[in-house]
């Protein structure tokens, strides 16, 4: 990992367009990619109706930023129970159901 940080690093320094660039053609291949598995959820009946192109970019940010802490140990627990309540999240939301309207 430490190369590719390295490595990430100095392309950003050295062609910073050219490393925007691809961080954004990667960041929205991932999308697509989201995007495309959710549609597929929607037609199994398995994911709501959703602006699904809004909840991938959610979901990519949210990923994110759960990977950069947990790759940190900001959180206490065990990765694969971190990883649990992240998915739980996704697939529960964080209302009650009886509270939900």
């Amino acid at each position: 990992m430490e190369r590719h940080d390295e490595y990430a690093r100095g392309v950003a320094i050295n062609n910073p367009k050219d490393f925007k660039s691809k961080v954004d053609e990667t960041m929205l291949m991932t999308i697509d990619h989201i995007t495309d598995q959710m549609e597929k959820g929607i037609r199994l009946g398995i994911v709501r109706q959703i602006n699904t192109r809004v909840a991938a970019a959610m979901m990519l940010g949210m990923m994110d930023y759960f990977c950069h802490f947990l790759s940190r140990g900001k959180f206490k627990g065990s990765r694969a129970t971190l990883i649990n309540v992240f998915a739980d999240i996704i697939r529960h939301g964080i209302y009650e159901p009886k509270n939900q309207k």
